[in-house]
Formats: structure tokens, C-alpha cells, sequence
């Protein structure tokens, strides 16, 4: 399912679009993700970073002001040689503040909620994974945007969503994204 979306996206993003910037924009971002406090507490090989990647759709209602949708993955975080892990991905909506500071640079500030789904694969006392856990919670961050062409852009951005995985079973964790992508605007 995660496949056909991105393949969607992919080529929605691809197709032509209007002349007339509309306020609409679409992007694709990858970079590094971390599981803050994984590996806290744990003597054996522990891997709390993965690669993680993003889709989003944006509207910018205002030079200042917008909103935006994403499907964000965060790749898997590991604790070896027990086989202990846990995958995470969810759906985003945040709004967003952005301050120009010159014609074709900005700074970015979001603020949202985040719907996540976390896989847990491994031993968990008397259970057995996997186990699949949903839940929503705040998410953050902060960033900067460089125009290309007047309808490309570069984004880099830290982002943070917190207590995902967060259950009777697991202590949720704070997962952070920072990414670099590019945008479209139609």
C-alpha cells in the first residue's frame, strides 16, 4: 500500500501543471531519521537512526500562512541479537509560518498532529510480535526554503513528533526528522 502511494504521488508530481501558481505546492523529502531514548537504558547493539523519507501537500493561503498534509516513514529502529524492533510511519496535517527573507528565501516554522502506526516485531514478556499500535500526538519543526524556479523549490527541514508508539505496552518515544527535498508549485 505504502508502494502504490508513493507511486502515486510520484506521478501526480510529474504531470503538467497549470502556468498560474495557484498556492498549491506537492514535495518529496528523505533524510535521517531518530528514535529519541531507543537505545537509552540498553547494553546490547542498538540502532535507534534509519533513513526516512516524506510525501506532502501543501497549500500557502497567505505569504505567511498555510497548511499542509504528509505520509511520513521513519524506517526502523533495532536492539540485537534479540531481534527486538519497531517500524513507524503515519499521516500529518500541520499548519505552517513562513517569514521571507528575501524574494526566493524563506525560514518555516509548523506546528500539528501527527497519526502514527507503530509495528513492534520481537518478545514483549509473555507476548509474541508482531504488534501493531496507532495513536496520534503533536508534531513540530522548523525550516528554510530556497526558490530554484517559480515553481521549484528546495526545502531542508528539522521535524519532531512526539510519543509515538506511546501504549500500555511501550513508553512512547520522540521521532525526529531532518530531511532535505524538493517542491512543486502549481
Amino acid at each position: 500500500m505504502k508502494t502504490l502511494l508513493f507511486t502515486f504521488a510520484l506521478t501526480m508530481l510529474s504531470t503538467h501543471v497549470a502556468d498560474a501558481a495557484s498556492g498549491f505546492y506537492a514535495g518529496v523529502s528523505a533524510g535521517q531519521s531518530n528514535a529519541s531514548g531507543w537505545c537509552d537504558g540498553i547494553s546490547r547493539s542498538c540502532d535507534d537512526s534509519d533513513a526516512g523519507w516524506k510525501i506532502l501537500w501543501g497549500y500557502q493561503a497567505t505569504e505567511n500562512l498555510g497548511v499542509e498534509v504528509s505520509f511520513v516513514n521513519f524506517g526502523e529502529s533495532t536492539v540485537a541479537p534479540i531481534s527486538f524492533s519497531r517500524e513507524a510511519s503515519g499521516f500529518g496535517v500541520v499548519g505552517t509560518g513562513t517569514l521571507p527573507v528575501s524574494e526566493r528565501f524563506g525560514l518555516l516554522g509548523k506546528v500539528g498532529l501527527f497519526h502514527w502506526d507503530a509495528e513492534f516485531r520481537g518478545f514483549f514478556g509473555e507476548l509474541t510480535g508482531p504488534l501493531e499500535q496507532y495513536g496520534i500526538g503533536l508534531t513540530y519543526g522548523l525550516g528554510a526554503t530556497v526558490e530554484v524556479t517559480g515553481r521549484v523549490g528546495i526545502r531542508v527541514e528539522w521535524e519532531q513528533f512526539e510519543d509515538v508508539g506511546d501504549s500500555e505496552f511501550f513508553e512512547g518515544e520522540d521521532l525526529r526528522l531532518l530531511s532535505a527535498g524538493v517542491l512543486f508549485s502549481f
